[in-house]
C-alpha cells in the first residue's frame, strides 16, 4: 500500500519537473491566455461595439452644442451653389393685345450660397429650438451672365396693385385704375440686377405701404431676393425639435412664426416635416420625406425614386418630387384638395403665403417640367424645355447615418396673369396665363474627404463585427485545438504511466 501512494507521488513529482523544464511552459500560459483574449475581443466586437457606436453616434447626431451635428446645422460646411435664371418676355406689345407670350431663359446668374443659423431661444431640456437663417450670396463672374442684362417681364408694382383690388367691386378697381392707367405696358425692362437683388422703386410701393399690416418684407423697392442677402427675416423664426428629448423628432419643424399653422384650411395648413434637411437615423424603410418651405407656406414632399451607390461606394437613397404628387391637383392627389388645388396638375397654388393674398402665385419646377401640358401650350413654341436632367428636384440621402450626400432644389416661380377690363387697355385682352418669372437651382454635393468619412460611419460596425468574428472563430479553433491535445496527451499518459525505479523509491523511504 506504502509503495503504491509512493509510486503516485513520484509520478505526480515527475510530471512537475517535466513541466516546469518544459520551454513550452510559458507557450502555453500565453496560448491559453492569447484565446481567452481572442474570444472576449470577438464577443465584444459582435455584441458590445454595435449598440454602443450606434449610441454615440445618436448623441453626436442630436442638435446640441458640442456635437458635430449641431455644428453642421449652424453653419453647413458644404457650401451650395445657387443659379438664378429670369424669364424675359419677346413681345409684350403683342401679349397685351392678346397673344401669346413669347419666353427667352436668361441666366445663370450664379452665386455661392453661405448659410448660418443663429439661436433665439432653446426650451429649458434643451429638446426644441428656435433660430433664424441668415443666407449671403457671392457672385461667381466666370460662371455668370451679366447683370445689366435686360429682362423684361411683368411690372410687379402695377401687378400687385391691380390684383388687390380683383373682385372688390367697380369703384375699387377704378380707383386703382386711374393710378395705373397712364403706363403704357403690363410689362417693364430692367437691368438682370434690379430684379434679383438690388430692386425697383416704384411709387405705388410706398402708396401700397401705408394700407398693409406690419410685415419684415421691405416695401420700398421690389426685388426677387431684394434685400436678403445677409439678413434673416425671409425665412422667420423656425421652431424645431432637437431629439434630445425624443430622438425619433429630431429636425421636426414644430412652429413657424410662433404659429403651428399656415393659412391652408384642414390638414393643408398643418405646419409639419423638416426643418433644415436633418431626420433620425436608420430609416431604411423611408418612403417619402417632408421638407417644410418658408417661402411656399408648405412642407415639400420628396417620393423615394431611386436607391444607388454613390460614387460606387456608399449605398444611398434619392427623393424627388413628382409633380403629379407633390403638386397634384384633387385628381391626381386627394390630399391636396385644400391647397386651393382645383386646376391642372403640376403648379402648387401659393397666393397669400408672404401677403394677404394679394398676388395670385404658384410654385412649380422649372419650365413646367412635369406638368399637365396645358401650361406650355400657353406660350409660343420654343418658348420653354422641360428637361428631366436640368429641372428636376431630389434630395439624396445615406439613411444609416441620415447625411445628405446631393441635395437639387429646383424651383419657379409663376404669376397668373388675368384680363380685367375695368384696369385700362394694358390689362382689357391679356391671355390669361401663368408666366413662369424666375427660376432658382441650388445644388449641394459632398466632396470625396466628406464622403470618406460617411463611408466609415457607414461601414465601421460591419468591419468591428467581421473582425470580432473572425477573432471569435481563431479563439474557438485554438481553444478546440488546446482542449482535443490535452485529452489526446491524458489518454497517451493513462495508456503508459512512468514507473518508478528501485533507487528513485528508496530515495523517497530514506526519509522515512
Amino acid at each position: 500500500m506504502i509503495e503504491k501512494v509512493i509510486k503516485q507521488d513520484l509520478k505526480i513529482k515527475m510530471g512537475l519537473k517535466d513541466l516546469l523544464r518544459s520551454p513550452s511552459c510559458i507557450i502555453r500560459a500565453f496560448m491559453i491566455c492569447g484565446t481567452i483574449g481572442l474570444i472576449m475581443t470577438g464577443l465584444f466586437c459582435m455584441l458590445v461595439f454595435p449598440p454602443m457606436f450606434n449610441s454615440i453616434l445618436q448623441g453626436q447626431l442630436t442638435i446640441l452644442p458640442g456635437n458635430k451635428a449641431f455644428d453642421e446645422w449652424i453653419k453647413p460646411s458644404i457650401p451650395t451653389k445657387i443659379k438664378f435664371y429670369l424669364f424675359s418676355v419677346q413681345n409684350p406689345e403683342a401679349v397685351t393685345r392678346g397673344e401669346k407670350p413669347k419666353l427667352e431663359e436668361v441666366g445663370p446668374f450664379t452665386y455661392i450660397e453661405v448659410m448660418e443659423k443663429r439661436v433665439e431661444d432653446w426650451s429649458e431640456d434643451k429638446s426644441e429650438v428656435s433660430y433664424r437663417t441668415f443666407k449671403n450670396w457671392y457672385r461667381v463672374e466666370e460662371e455668370s451672365v451679366s447683370l445689366d442684362t435686360p429682362i423684361t417681364t411683368l411690372d410687379i408694382p402695377q401687378f400687385a396693385a391691380g390684383e388687390s383690388v380683383r373682385g372688390k367691386g367697380y369703384f375699387a378697381e377704378l380707383g386703382i385704375s386711374t393710378m395705373i392707367g397712364f403706363r403704357d405696358s403690363l410689362f417693364r425692362t430692367r437691368p438682370a440686377r434690379d430684379w434679383i437683388f438690388e430692386g425697383i422703386s416704384d411709387s405705388l410701393l410706398t402708396m401700397g405701404s401705408f394700407f398693409v399690416q406690419a410685415t419684415d418684407i421691405p416695401m420700398d423697392k421690389f426685388g426677387w431676393f431684394y434685400k436678403r442677402n445677409g439678413t434673416g427675416w425671409a425665412d422667420g423664426i423656425i421652431k424645431m425639435a432637437t431629439g434630445a428629448g425624443d430622438y425619433s423628432q429630431l429636425g421636426e419643424i414644430l412652429e413657424w412664426n410662433g404659429k403651428n399653422r399656415t393659412h391652408y384650411p384642414g390638414h393643408c395648413g398643418e405646419i409639419k416635416g423638416s426643418a433644415s434637411g436633418f431626420m433620425p437615423m436608420n430609416q431604411g424603410d423611408l418612403e417619402y420625406l417632408d421638407y417644410f418651405s418658408p417661402d411656399i407656406c408648405n412642407p415639400l414632399r420628396f417620393h423615394h425614386t431611386e436607391d444607388y451607390m454613390h460614387r460606387d461606394s456608399i449605398p444611398v437613397r434619392r427623393f424627388s418630387i413628382i409633380p403629379e404628387q407633390t403638386f397634384g391637383n384633387a385628381t391626381t392627389n386627394p390630399d391636396n384638395s385644400c391647397f386651393h388645388a382645383n386646376l391642372p396638375t403640376g403648379v402648387h397654388n401659393s397666393t397669400g403665403c408672404k401677403d394677404d393674398g394679394i398676388m395670385p402665385v404658384f410654385i412649380s419646377l422649372p419650365h413646367f417640367h412635369g406638368a399637365d401640358p396645358v401650361y406650355q401650350d400657353q406660350f409660343q413654341p420654343g418658348s420653354l424645355n422641360p428637361d428631366e436632367e436640368k429641372h428636376s428636384a431630389s434630395m439624396t440621402y445615406q439613411l444609416n447615418v441620415s447625411i445628405p450626400v446631393e441635395v437639387k432644389m429646383r424651383l419657379q416661380i409663376a404669376m397668373q396673369m388675368r384680363p380685367n377690363k375695368n384696369l385700362g387697355k394694358s390689362w382689357e385682352n391679356i391671355p390669361p396665363t401663368f408666366l413662369p418669372v424666375i427660376w432658382f437651382d441650388a445644388e449641394a454635393t459632398t466632396n470625396k474627404e466628406v464622403d470618406g468619412q460617411i463611408w466609415w460611419l457607414v461601414n465601421i460596425v460591419e468591419l468591428i463585427s467581421t473582425v470580432g468574428l473572425c477573432c471569435l472563430v481563431i479563439g474557438s479553433i485554438i481553444l478546440l485545438l488546446g482542449i482535443s491535445l490535452v485529452v489526446k496527451h491524458k489518454l497517451k499518459h493513462a495508456r503508459a504511466e512512468p514507473v518508478a525505479s528501485d533507487d528513485e523509491i528508496q530515495e523517497v523511504l530514506e526519509p522515512l
